[in-house]
């Protein structure tokens, strides 16, 4: 976890055409709270939320600059896809708890970056938290690794697994006789459509 990575592309029903792409580092200040919010520590409640807020900003920084490179303005934009920033995530329900005991504990994804300020300062609708509902549904937090792996960019490996990558840095890496909801996908992203 460094940074954003934005891709802007253009997905139809049979086609994923990637348009423009684009990095923001995030500040130093940020990337290091964002390493301890991964972990447990002393105040991270108030860390999480002024995190999820400048998180949010380095969004709305990533979808500008990559509007800018591909010369396009806010309203040519449909909505922006906000997987968000992961600082926890435990979908099978393995997380240790100080106040749960283990048969309280429920599978969980923790993702930042404030749909409504990236709204706000883009001027974009965004579509967020679809992680947390594909854990409801008993799925990994990864709602999207069907549709990309069926639809978008796809890597056969000598080991005869495939690694799907799309959409800022999220990865899919499965066999090709594993069912796609069965299948790992790795970090979470920003996606523009």
């Amino acid at each position: 976890m460094d940074g954003v990575d934005a891709v802007l592309c253009e997905i139809t029903t049979t086609n994923c055409s990637t348009i423009a792409a684009t990095s923001v580092d995030y500040a130093q200040p940020l990337l290091d709270a964002l390493n301890a919010l991964c972990r447990k520590s002393d105040d991270e409640l108030n860390n999480f939320a002024i995190a999820d807020r400048l998180v949010a900003e380095t969004f709305a920084k990533a979808v500008t600059e990559l509007l800018e490179k591909a010369n396009l303005k806010s309203n040519d934009i449909t909505a922006i896809g906000s997987h968000g920033q992961t600082v926890r995530h435990y979908p099978k329900g393995t997380a240790s708890s100080s106040l749960f005991s283990s048969e309280l504990v429920r599978g969980f994804t923790c993702q930042i970056g404030d749909p409504n300020t990236i709204a706000v300062l883009t001027g974009i609708d965004v579509v967020a938290d679809f992680r947390r509902k594909d854990i409801a549904l008993g799925g990994q937090g990864a709602p999207l690794v069907k549709l990309i792996t069926t639809r978008c960019l796809h890597t056969r490996l000598s080991t005869g697994y495939w690694l799907t990558s799309v959409v800022s840095p999220m990865y899919h890496y499965c066999h090709p006789k594993t069912p796609h909801d069965q299948c790992e996908a790795l970090i979470p992203g920003l996606a523009i459509h």
